[in-house]
């Protein structure tokens, strides 16, 4: 009786640890699962910055080939100039203060 008695009380310590076990493995759980979601909304902020940064890149793409079409629009002008200037000053020459 009294082995009995010593093995159930031997199985109700067991099952109170075991239930303490339990209860430690429910908290690192919720607590696995609370760090999941900031993981979650850290990568979903990065892939929004992500996608933000991609976006600047093109904008600036476009704005530099913008640049380049007008420069190339400015040195084609400048050589009509020049050819402005050089016909204007040659007939300018003809023109002669007495």
């Amino acid at each position: 009786m009294e082995a009995g008695r010593t093995q159930a009380l031997v199985s109700v310590e067991q099952s109170q640890q075991a239930g303490e076990s339990l209860k430690a493995i429910a908290e690192a759980i919720g607590t696995i699962r609370g760090m999941n979601v900031q993981i979650s909304t850290a990568v979903d902020e990065q892939s929004s910055v992500a996608d933000e940064i991609n976006q600047s890149m093109v904008r600036i793409a476009q704005a530099a080939e913008s640049s380049a079409v007008g420069a190339e629009q400015t040195i084609h002008t400048s050589d009509e100039l020049g050819s402005l200037a050089n016909e204007l000053q040659g007939q300018v020459a003809v023109f002669k203060i007495a």
